[in-house]
């Protein structure tokens, strides 16, 4: 093994030493989080390129692929959005209350 006076471990402890005293560890760190904060802005703009670039026939067909794949109750909320306090419009929340009473076997 390495004795520890051998040239490797001095090297070795003299950059661990000014690597802390340069806060390094701090500025990877800033730079990851920064990197990692650049991603999502990139990500839109690259989503608002392909909308105007996209053809609309194209994407008629995906979001009518979307539409049949996806559940029926998601579909529901996203066309009927609660206001900022949680609650259904009023029209959704009867097709809701008919809904749930056609399958459960009452009248409507």
């Amino acid at each position: 093994m390495f004795s520890l006076s051998s040239p490797i471990i001095h090297t070795a402890n003299l950059l661990w030493h000014r690597s802390f005293d340069a806060k390094l560890g701090l500025i990877s760190a800033g730079v990851a989080f920064f990197g990692f904060l650049a991603i999502f802005p990139a990500a839109a703009a690259v989503i608002a390129i392909w909308g105007f670039a996209s053809d609309p026939e194209a994407t008629r067909g995906d979001a009518a692929t979307g539409r049949e794949t996806t559940p029926k109750g998601l579909i529901f909320r996203v066309e009927y959005p609660p206001d900022g306090r949680g609650h259904l419009p009023c029209s959704a929340q009867v097709r809701t209350i008919r809904a749930y009473r056609k399958r459960i076997g009452g009248s409507s």
